[in-house]
């Protein structure tokens, strides 16, 4: 899709109803690209949007966000909540930690009294979550601009018509401080292996994220 990177996230918020007059969003904060890039975002849509905002940085044991973001939060005048999930098990796959991930973040926001939790998936993502679901046999089935939980938080994904690209040059063009993922089991993460297998593709198929998402 064409536009700049606020553009494609207010086309994506319009098109979905992802964010009205007087919510309360709780960014999910990772401190990868995704989620600083969409917080910058939705800081430069909040007062034309009307909405409020603030962050969220789920901790596990041994984790810690950075003290540049904490600058940079600060900076942008953004409250900071750090949680630490209850009862996380010695051993976690791919999927059970974003689980766990989701919970905290929601009990989170219902804890003081927001309404939306915002996470930072892309374009990308949406179709290699699509291609990951066909594979392990739930079907096509794509990540969901938005979902009822509790019913009274909506989880949120704005970046979901922006594409990495865009997402890398944000970054590098706002200096963002961008961590490093250095989850131990990254290596063998689904999504990690199902982009390896689309860039090979890309190379004789370049539209075949669009194709995908169709």
């Amino acid at each position: 899709m064409k536009g700049n990177i606020y553009e494609l996230t207010k086309a994506c918020i319009w098109d979905y109803d992802l964010v009205t007059p007087g919510d309360r969003v709780l960014m999910g904060l990772s401190g990868g690209k995704d989620s600083l890039t969409c917080l910058m975002v939705l800081e430069g849509l909040r007062e034309e949007l009307s909405f409020d905002l603030c962050a969220c940085f789920v901790a596990y044991p041994m984790e810690d966000i950075s003290e540049e973001i904490k600058l940079f939060l600060n900076k942008l005048g953004i409250k900071l909540y750090e949680v630490s999930p209850q009862d996380v098990p010695d051993k976690l796959n791919c999927i059970r930690c974003a689980h766990i991930r989701r919970k905290t973040l929601l009990e989170c926001a219902h804890s003081i009294g927001f309404n939306k939790v915002a996470i930072g998936h892309n374009y990308e993502d949406n179709a290699e979550t699509a291609l990951l679901n066909l594979f392990t046999g739930r079907g096509i089935e794509k990540l969901s601009p938005k979902r009822d939980y509790f019913d009274k938080i909506t989880l949120i994904r704005p970046l979901l018509y922006v594409r990495e690209k865009k997402i890398i040059s944000f970054t590098e063009r706002n200096n963002l401080p961008v961590c490093e993922n250095k989850c131990e089991n990254l290596p063998n993460c689904g999504r990690i292996k199902i982009r390896e297998i689309l860039k090979d593709l890309l190379l004789k198929y370049p539209n075949i994220y669009d194709n995908i998402l169709k």
